[in-house]
């Protein structure tokens, strides 16, 4: 079992940033007893998006450079067998993703995480009726084509019992988020005291009571606020780590995320793992992406 968490950064007055942290503690968990604490918990799958005239068979990789390249972020919590399988077919298909057409659209995030979707529910059903996977999955990246100001988002997924349960994760109002056996401890660590609550509600207040002249100063007393909230969950996440909880512990793990996807159209993408839609290009697996 373990702790990934993720909320959002504000350290910097003009990016904002998504931060995932997590333990690396692999326990047993019928005894909870200690296995490893080297873990890799969280993981940064690249992403890269072709035209389908780049197929090239001449060559290894059997595809030509990307047009677009980017990454996309991954926690986990629970069994490791079923998230390592999702990890090793996403980290396969999402750097050899294709379009049928030549236009150089990008993805947006909701595409990323249908694609996510799509590659969970697949691996799910090859465990059905084998063993019971129990585990929860945090993606995490850029909204690029956002229809507001939330241009950095993340995806719950849960898998119990061969059910899939995916929820959106809303990290804008200053919450925290939190997955695994120790997710119930670091809520209440994280808990933002009423002090640090009042400092972000009465400058969030002045900020939008001012005029635009006094915007730049009444910003920086926000930030400050966001900036401090940002720090409390730090603080919590080290608090639980290096507690005597059983189930987490190590080293804590971080990936940091900016805004950095291009604004992309509505697409969807072919289906993935033996499901039809797949095609096979060289060694490679690639997702073909065609028109809503």
């Amino acid at each position: 079992m373990t702790l990934v968490a993720a909320w959002m950064d504000w350290t910097d007055q003009k990016s904002p940033r998504l931060l995932c942290q997590s333990d690396s503690r692999l326990s047993n968990t019928a005894t909870k007893d200690k296995i490893t604490d080297r873990t890799s918990k969280l993981f940064r799958l690249p992403l890269n998006l072709h035209r389908m005239s780049d197929q090239d068979f001449a060559t290894a990789g059997g595809l030509r450079a990307p047009y677009f390249s980017s990454s996309v972020g991954m926690g986990y919590s629970g069994d490791t067998i079923l998230a390592l399988d999702v990890i090793n077919v996403l980290s396969q298909t999402l750097p050899n993703l294709a379009r049928q057409d030549e236009r150089e659209e990008l993805l947006n995030w909701e595409e990323i995480v249908q694609h996510a979707h799509v590659v969970i529910d697949g691996i799910v059903k090859g465990y059905e009726g084998i063993v019971d996977i129990q585990t929860e999955i945090l993606i995490f990246g850029a909204r690029p084509a956002a229809a507001d100001f939330r241009k950095l988002g993340a995806h719950h997924f849960i898998i119990k019992s061969g059910r899939i349960i995916a929820t959106d994760v809303d990290l804008y109002n200053d919450n925290c988020f939190a997955i695994g056996s120790a997710a119930p401890q670091f809520r209440a660590e994280a808990k933002v005291p009423v002090a640090l609550w009042r400092q972000y509600r009465d400058a969030k207040n002045l900020y939008e009571r001012a005029t635009p002249e006094q915007h730049d100063g009444r910003e920086i007393d926000l930030w400050s606020a966001r900036r401090d909230i940002c720090d409390h969950y730090k603080n919590a996440f080290s608090s639980v780590v290096n507690s005597t909880n059983r189930t987490v512990g190590g080293s804590i793990q971080m990936i940091e995320t900016t805004p950095d996807f291009m604004v992309a159209r509505k697409r969807k993408l072919g289906d993935l793992f033996d499901l039809p839609g797949i095609h096979q290009v060289g060694d490679f697996s690639v997702a073909v992406v065609t028109e809503l």
